[in-house]
């Protein structure tokens, strides 16, 4: 047997290529390839085929598909039959797959575009679409692999077919198609979104659940919410806490957990502190009870509130208090048992006695002048007329006299002593 030159070579390079230890994919790729050229010069297609397909294996490469393409093109148009018939749909659909899988220049593009339009005419053609796009497409069986990813033409041997359609997050879809030479059969497959179960549980609770991206929040915390399977971004929210960001993995047929502890943010943190005397008053704020003193708050929002604190027993006390995100505001309040006072009701009898010897001695001293008058004008006054206006004038001096004195010495004490004690507090902030 004689070997030609090229012949010998072509058989080096196979002798070679089994003897390498495992080279690399890529290396071994660009040997096939390398093959497919020289087999594709001598005219031995089916040989070179073999190569270009082995190299498209290791590695996926646009010339390379395009040369599988221009193979079976080469082959259909030499051959008859369903030898060449086949042929022909295997080059339609390399050249769909160099088309619609490689960014490729337009000068390629155009080449490859009006191969394909060739063929178009000699066979069946379906025409599959999907929404969302990007399924994975197989006709009548799955074990002979895929044919590309939607939207995608695919040539297919006339009659009727099965297709197969499968993308992640979403549920398998089969469609019956019938296919005829020259005709494109279009197909459209809606798919249907699969949703899991996911369940968030936060420390603490009543935090807003989002998906990344989204204003509209899922609900709060605990929450169970459905959502689509695969890969979600879930960010968790509350006033006064950190954000939260979590990447959960939402699988079908088995719920999904997500347990978050927020950690507070200092710089938006609002904390009030309460202290009374007598310890144990009950807290309100903004009209809502909060608890019993001494007490901590630190999920205010910053601004103005309303604090009272109330004791059984106890006069009560209220204020308006400013609290400022990332400072700390504490209020002491002592609240007045009204038992424990002093009297106060020497002051009711001082200035109401003092009043009354003043009516009183107001009255005696006019009734004193009307006597006197009487004991002017009397054609015959005697001497107990007389004694008797003396004595009521005495009387009024006397009466108007202590009635000062009482109104005096009441007041002196009025203003001398000190002030009932009443319930008071003080405000102190620390920034």
């Amino acid at each position: 047997m004689r070997f030609g030159a090229s012949t010998l070579g072509l058989f080096l390079c196979a002798i070679l290529a089994a003897g390498v230890a495992r080279a690399d994919d890529s290396s071994e790729a660009r040997l096939h390839d390398q093959m497919g050229r020289e087999l594709l010069q001598q005219g031995r297609y089916r040989e070179a085929l073999q190569q270009f397909l082995a190299s498209n294996r290791l590695v996926r490469n646009p010339n390379v598909v395009f040369n599988v393409a221009e193979v079976y093109r080469h082959l259909g148009r030499s051959a008859r039959g369903p030898q060449g018939e086949g042929d022909r749909r295997e080059a339609y659909n390399w050249y769909e797959t160099y088309l619609t899988e490689f960014e490729i220049g337009e000068e390629d593009r155009a080449v490859a575009e009006r191969r394909r339009a060739e063929l178009e005419p000699e066979l069946a053609i379906l025409v599959v679409t999907t929404e969302p796009p990007g399924a994975t497409v197989y006709v009548d069986r799955q074990e002979l692999g895929a044919v590309g990813r939607t939207p995608r033409r695919v040539a297919v041997v006339p009659g009727s077919h099965t297709l197969v359609l499968h993308r992640d997050s979403y549920g398998p879809a089969r469609e019956e198609v019938t296919a005829a030479v020259g005709e494109r059969t279009e197909s459209r497959v809606v798919l249907e979104r699969l949703v899991a179960e996911l369940i968030v549980e936060s420390e603490p609770a009543g935090a807003t659940v989002h998906l990344a991206g989204r204003d509209e929040p899922l609900g709060t915390t605990p929450l169970r919410a459905l959502l689509p399977v695969g890969s979600a971004e879930v960010v968790i929210r509350r006033e006064g806490y950190v954000e939260q960001a979590r990447v959960v993995d939402v699988v079908d047929g088995q719920p999904a957990r997500l347990s978050v502890r927020l950690g507070r943010d200092a710089a938006r943190m609002a904390v009030l502190s309460v202290m009374t005397n007598p310890s144990g008053a009950t807290v309100i704020v903004d009209g809502e009870p909060r608890g019993a003193a001494p007490l901590t708050l630190d999920t205010l929002a910053p601004g103005s509130h309303e604090v009272e604190v109330t004791a059984e027993g106890h006069d009560p006390w209220s204020t308006e208090v400013l609290v400022e995100a990332g400072s700390s505001t504490r209020v002491r309040a002592t609240l007045v048992d009204p038992d424990e006072r002093p009297w106060t009701g020497w002051r009711w009898i001082g200035y109401g006695g003092g009043a009354g010897l003043v009516a009183a001695g107001a009255v005696v001293g006019g009734l004193a002048l009307a006597a006197r008058s009487d004991f002017l004008d009397a054609p015959n006054p005697t001497a107990g007329d007389h004694d008797r206006v003396e004595t009521m004038n005495l009387v009024a001096d006397v009466l108007l006299a202590a009635g000062v004195a009482t109104l005096g010495v009441t007041l002196t004490f009025d203003l001398l002593s000190a002030a009932p004690p009443v319930s008071s507090g003080d405000i102190e902030v620390d920034r």
